[in-house]
């Protein structure tokens, strides 16, 4: 019994933790380098914007050396059977600091903006979505604000999705 335990426990522990992921958001994003705070608006036309794979680090997709400013957007539906949810949005781990807004309001961010600069470039971005916060059915928008001091920059690695929030 306590082998079958053993082989068992690893494939149900991946399951649960994917079980919970309501979106995906790996894939393309638009990008732009710079810093604005029109960039949060959720009505901001980001048209003309390129895109940039998330997650991966902004050298390793055609800017390479770039550390400063930039932002990313990412335009979304969300199903109405959500809104009975306590919901999260993941980010994986940000270089070097972040502020992310949804629909225009500020979530959450992690690290110092210059001039105090501070990196938490080897944290798991973990934010909650406020009730009400999403437009069931219509369009919704990340935008994720980054400053990268050196190195790799950008939403580089890990869960980027929006994920049902549990309580064990």
């Amino acid at each position: 019994a306590m082998l079958f335990a053993l082989a068992v426990f690893p494939v149900a522990s991946l399951q649960a933790a994917d079980a919970h992921r309501l979106l995906n958001l790996r894939g393309h994003w638009k990008f732009n380098l710079g810093d604005s705070s029109a960039w949060s608006d959720s009505k901001f036309d980001d048209g003309d914007w390129s895109e940039i794979y998330v997650p991966s680090s902004w050298e390793e997709e055609g800017y390479p050396g770039y550390d400063g400013y930039a932002w990313y957007r990412k335009h979304f539906r969300a199903s109405g059977s959500w809104g009975e949810k306590d919901l999260l949005l993941e980010l994986g781990m940000i270089d070097d600091v972040d502020e992310v807004y949804l629909n225009g309001k500020l979530i959450g961010g992690m690290g110092t903006f210059p001039p105090g600069y501070e990196s938490a470039y080897n944290a798991e971005r973990s934010y909650p979505i406020s009730p009400g916060l999403l437009k069931p059915g219509g369009d919704n928008v990340i935008a994720v604000r980054v400053f990268d001091d050196h190195g790799p920059g950008g939403i580089v690695d890990g869960r980027v999705g929006i994920y049902e929030q549990r309580y064990y």
